[in-house]
């Protein structure tokens, strides 16, 4: 690790917030860049091999970069207290599950690709993948430049790849959708809460 790398990797206090940062590698950009052009091109994919397979591979992939690759983190001060935070949480979980829900009711199981929402366990390894590399690590590279960058960010992006595998009428919905997650997102500091609320999203369209 270089000396410019090592200053990088120290916490420096803004106000009251506390940025930790971490050195952004050509190497994270190419996995990013890779991540995105795998999910544009998931029907083209598809056609070269067992489509279930396929889709397990690329999502495997996005979900390891997605996991992998270090974002800086981004602290509030004062620290809220363990119990606060979980109840919080919850609370946002409980909205975006309520959120989702409605939206099935109101609009019905939209219309997918052939293959989309027929095997739950690949619905559910789509949706974990998703919110790994949308809303851990996309949200996090552009958070420190602002909460309202990094939700249009991973939002547009997220809205973005999904236009070739279920076309233009469903950009809204994806918007609004990744509008939400990335809300989850902010709200609580963990991606984990959107990962649960789009998860159930996907199961709900299987049903």
């Amino acid at each position: 690790m270089t000396r410019n790398d090592t200053e990088a990797a120290r916490p420096t206090h803004h106000g009251h917030r506390t940025v930790v940062t971490v050195p952004d590698t050509p190497v994270a950009v190419v996995l990013i860049a890779v991540a995105l052009a795998a999910l544009w091109l998931r029907p083209t994919l598809i056609g070269f091999a067992d489509p279930p397979l396929v889709l397990a591979v690329v999502f495997g992939a996005v979900l390891a970069v997605g996991l992998v690759v270090p974002v800086p983190r981004l602290k509030s001060s004062p620290v809220i207290a363990s119990a606060q935070s979980r109840l919080v949480s919850l609370s946002v979980c409980a909205v975006g599950l309520l959120a989702v829900g409605a939206a099935q009711l109101l609009v019905g199981h939209a219309r997918t690709v052939p293959l989309a929402g027929r095997y739950v366990l690949l619905d559910v390894v789509a949706a974990v993948a998703e919110e790994a590399f949308f809303r851990r690590l996309v949200y996090g590279f552009l958070r420190p430049y602002g909460a309202a960058i990094a939700i249009v960010g991973s939002t547009a992006s997220f809205a973005l790849v999904h236009l070739t595998t279920y076309g233009a009428w469903v950009l809204p919905l994806d918007l609004a959708v990744g509008a939400l997650f990335a809300w989850q997102r902010e709200a609580t500091g963990r991606w984990t809460v959107p990962a649960i609320t789009h998860v159930v999203a996907n199961l709900l369209v299987v049903w």
